[in-house]
Order: structure tokens, then sequence, then C-alpha cells
């Protein structure tokens, strides 16, 4: 039998110029390290130029709408509609500030069970209004996670948020984190997939997160421009 290929999807929104290169640089290498998954952009409020951007990266493009979930969408929680491209197959979110440039031994285990999740390890515990529903001392990122076939995430969410809006920058990640720690489900270590932000600047062994780069902190990413600049050089 042969299985369906996993969707891996992007979320763009109104962004900083770099948050659009790094968003370009991430599907060029997801592109390399898993040539078999069906790649996806979901975007919402974003110009012609930068959708026809977008069209250049020779992927699907979905056109986010407010529906699919009983709260309508805010800031980060965007990247939650549509809960689901296709609830049949393994699906992975991914940040654009997010970079893999090698395979995860995670997304194998997460690709070879039907029911298990997979997220990354945050630096701090910041779960917005649903601080008390993640296990203390569990500091969880929601800029990848992954999602098994047939799991109806809408309904987990609209059943955890009921109807309530997305006020505080953390309460999609809040929500994330409590519906993947329901299940079985594994970490991402902040040394496979580091978080680079306001200056912090120690790349992962297979990827990296910059924080704060669409709202136009570039720090972190000029060091890691330069640090492949040398590596390249070497």
């Amino acid at each position: 039998m042969v299985m369906a290929a996993p969707i891996l999807r992007w979320t763009m929104g109104p962004s900083s110029q770099a948050g659009f290169k790094v968003l370009l640089r991430s599907v060029r290498l997801i592109k390399k390290i898993y040539p078999s998954f069906e790649l996806y952009i979901c975007y919402n409020g974003l110009n012609k130029d930068q959708q026809n951007f977008l069209k250049g990266f020779g992927i699907n493009l979905i056109a986010q709408q407010t529906k699919g979930l009983n709260c309508n969408p805010s800031g980060v929680a965007w990247k939650l509609y549509p809960p689901r491209i296709d609830i049949t197959r393994h699906e992975i979110f991914i940040d654009n500030d997010l970079i893999l440039y090698k395979p995860l031994d995670e997304i194998d285990w997460f690709l070879e069970r039907s029911n298990s999740f997979i997220i990354t390890e945050g630096l701090w515990r910041v779960f917005g209004n649903k601080e008390s529903f993640v296990p203390k001392n569990l500091r969880i990122n929601s800029g990848l996670f992954g999602i098994p076939p047939y799991f109806d995430f809408a309904q987990k969410i609209n059943d955890l948020c009921k109807g309530s809006c997305w006020e505080d920058y953390f309460n999609e990640q809040g929500t994330v984190a409590t519906i993947v720690c329901q299940n079985d489900y594994k970490i991402i270590p902040l040394h496979t997939v580091a978080i680079c932000n306001e200056g912090r600047f120690k790349p992962g062994t297979h990827g990296t997160h910059f924080c704060g780069l669409n709202k136009g902190f570039f720090e972190s990413w000029n060091k890691y421009l330069g640090y492949m600049a040398y590596k390249t050089l070497c």
C-alpha cells in the first residue's frame, strides 16, 4: 500500500522583508531534505507583489479565510487556519522564520506512527491563558509541530477555546501545547532546532528558529548569514 505524502505547511502574513527571505530559504531547504513531502504556504494580509513573490516558490498556495474555527484568527494564531489541509495525512506546521538544514530523527519517528505528535522545545514557559493546562516545567515552542492522520484538530481547538479570541500573543502556543501534551508526543530539543532571538545566536545542529525576525529583529539572522558565508569560505 502506497502511503500518501506527508504535508508540510508554512504560514505567511504581513512581515519584514527578511521574513520573506527566510521563508524562501526554508522552502528551498525542505525541498532538498524532504523531496517527497507535499508543500503548502498558507497566507493572509499580503499585497499582490507579495503574493506573486510566493507564487515564484513553485509550491501550493492557500489564501486563508476566517473560518474553520469558532474564534476568528489574529496574529500568530493565523497558522491554525485552516486547522487541517488533509486530515487523512501526517501534517507538519512550520513557522516562516524557522529553517531546517538536516532531516530530523523526530520527524522520522512521527511519520512511522499513526497517533503521535512532535513539537519543538522552547526557551521559556509561555502559554498565555493555557498556562495551567500544560504540564509543569515543560517548555514548548509551536514554531514546528506535527499532527497525525485523522486527528480532528479543529474540534480539539474549539473544545479548548470555547469561542474565546486570541487576545494574548501566546494563547496560540498554549493551545497547541495543551493539545499535543494530551497525546503521545516527542519534543525536538533546543540543541537540534535552536531558537535565536534578540541577539542570541547559537544555531541548532539541524535547524534554527529566528524568533522576532518578522517584527524586525534581524541581528540573529544577520549573524547566521555571516556564519554561513564563513563556513562556505572555509
